[in-house]
C-alpha cells in the first residue's frame, strides 16, 4: 500500500516529524536548521497539497527522494506519498467514459512506452496549476518528471488566460532537459503541439482499433488544439535558457479528454465517429492513455528537434495544422506602428490590410505567406489579439 514520507506518516507528531525531516535534509542536503517553527509546520499541515509520486522503476527512488526533499525544504505546504506497485490493485481504476476523477498512475506507467520523460510521475487531486507548481520547483525537480493534477484551481492559458478544469478534463505539466542551439528554441512550441497531436491519435488508434478514419484533430498556430472549429486544447510552454546552450523547456497541456463541455472533447468526438460506422457501444479514450502516447511522442519529437533540427519534423507539422493555403490579412508594421490600419502618410503607400496566402513556416519559426505576385513574406502577431491569426503584422523577406 502507499507509504508516504516519514515527516507525513499520520500518527507522527509535529515535533518528531520536525526532526525526521531535519536529519534526512541535513544528510542529503547539508542543510542543518528547520525553516519554520513547530507550530507553524503543524498548522501548515492541516493545509497542505498531498502529491503522489509513481516510478517507473525502483531505482529512480534514490534520486527521486533527494529532489522532492530539496522541493519541500523550500515550500513546506507540500506532502509528497510514494504509491508502490503493490498498491496497484486498490487504487480505483479510471472511469470507462475518460473522466474518472482520480488519475491512475499505474495505468499511466502500463501504458508510457518513453525512454526516460514520464518515469517519475507526479499526481495530485487538486492543485491551483500544474504549470506554476514546475516552474517554481523546476531547477530541484529536473526534467523528464510530469505533473498531473485532477482539478486547477487557477490553471492558465496563453496571455494568463483562465483554463477551465471540468471532470474529464486532461490537465499536466511535463519537463524536458534540451541541449541546442538558441536558432530552434522558438520551434520548441510547435515541437510540443505535434507531440500532443501525435499522441492523441496513438491513443484513440489503441483504443479503437476499428475506427476506418482517424479524427480530424489539428493545431492552430501557434499553441492551440482544434477538432473543427471546435478548440479542445491548448498548450503553455515555458523556456528557461542555461548555460552551455542548454534549455529546461515545460509543457503545460489542457485537453478535453472526457468533458463534452464546454466544447467538445476527444471521447465525444470518437463515439460519434463510431456510431457512424454502426458501432452502437462505442469505447472511450481514458486520461491514463491519453497522457502516456502523448508523452511518449514528446519524448521523441524533442529528441528529433535536439539531435536534427526541425526540418526532419516539418512535413509532419504542417500536415497536422490548420493553415496550408489559408488567406489573411496582414499589415505593414513600418508604416504606423502605434496605430496600424490606418491610411499610409500624404502621398505615401495604405497601410490597409494586405491578403496574404500562408505557405508554411520561416526559417526563425513564424508564419510564411505570399502576395499575388509571389512575394514572400514573414507574419508576426501583433499581441493584441486573442486570436493569434488576427492582427497579423507582414515583413518582406
Amino acid at each position: 500500500m502507499a507509504s508516504s514520507f516519514l515527516w507525513r506518516t499520520a500518527n507522527t507528531c509535529s515535533s518528531l516529524r520536525l526532526q525526521t525531516r531535519n536529519t534526512l535534509l541535513s544528510r542529503e542536503l547539508a542543510a542543518s536548521q528547520p525553516r519554520c517553527s513547530r507550530s507553524h509546520m503543524a498548522v501548515q499541515a492541516a493545509h497542505n497539497t498531498t502529491i503522489n509520486v509513481f516510478l517507473k522503476n525502483e531505482s529512480l527512488k534514490p534520486a527521486t527522494e533527494i529532489k522532492l526533499l530539496s522541493v519541500v525544504a523550500e515550500s513546506q505546504d507540500t506532502d509528497f506519498v510514494w504509491v508502490s506497485k503493490d498498491s496497484e490493485q486498490q487504487q480505483e481504476p479510471s472511469s470507462s467514459s475518460g473522466s474518472g476523477e482520480t488519475f491512475n498512475g499505474h495505468a499511466f506507467m502500463r501504458h508510457v512506452q518513453s525512454h526516460a520523460m514520464g518515469h517519475v510521475l507526479l499526481s495530485t487531486p487538486e492543485m491551483t496549476s500544474t504549470q506554476e507548481f514546475m516552474r517554481q520547483h523546476a531547477s530541484r525537480l529536473g526534467g523528464d518528471v510530469v505533473l498531473v493534477a485532477d482539478r486547477q484551481t487557477s490553471g492558465k492559458g496563453r496571455g494568463g488566460n483562465q483554463w477551465t478544469s471540468p471532470a474529464g478534463c486532461l490537465m499536466f505539466t511535463c519537463s524536458r532537459k534540451l541541449t541546442l542551439p538558441g536558432t530552434r528554441a522558438p520551434f520548441i512550441n510547435y515541437v510540443a503541439c505535434l507531440g500532443v497531436v501525435q499522441g492523441i491519435a496513438d491513443a484513440v488508434k489503441e483504443a479503437a482499433p476499428s475506427l476506418e478514419k482517424p479524427l480530424d484533430i489539428r493545431i492552430k498556430w501557434p499553441n492551440d488544439i482544434y477538432a473543427g472549429a471546435l478548440k479542445i486544447g491548448g498548450a503553455l510552454i515555458h523556456t528557461t535558457a542555461q548555460p552551455g546552450g542548454k534549455f529546461l523547456v515545460l509543457t503545460g497541456i489542457g485537453l478535453n479528454v472526457g468533458n463534452a463541455q464546454p466544447t467538445t472533447c476527444i471521447n465525444q468526438l470518437l463515439a460519434a465517429a463510431l456510431q457512424h460506422q454502426g458501432v452502437t457501444a462505442p469505447p472511450a479514450v481514458s486520461r491514463e492513455l491519453v497522457l502516456a502516447h502523448i508523452i511518449t511522442r514528446l519524448e521523441q519529437c524533442f529528441d528529433v528537434l535536439q539531435d536534427q533540427g526541425f526540418e526532419p519534423l516539418e512535413p509532419a507539422y504542417l500536415a497536422s495544422w490548420l493553415h496550408s493555403g489559408q488567406r489573411v490579412m496582414a499589415l505593414d508594421p513600418l508604416l504606423h506602428p502605434d496605430q496600424p490600419g490606418l491610411p499610409g502618410p500624404a502621398g505615401g503607400p495604405s497601410s490597409s490590410p494586405v491578403p496574404l496566402t500562408i505557405l508554411g513556416l520561416s526559417p526563425s519559426g513564424y508564419l510564411l505567406a505570399a502576395d499575388e505576385q509571389g512575394c514572400s513574406y514573414e507574419l508576426t502577431p501583433d499581441g493584441n489579439s486573442l486570436d493569434m491569426m488576427q492582427g497579423l503584422l507582414k515583413r518582406k523577406v
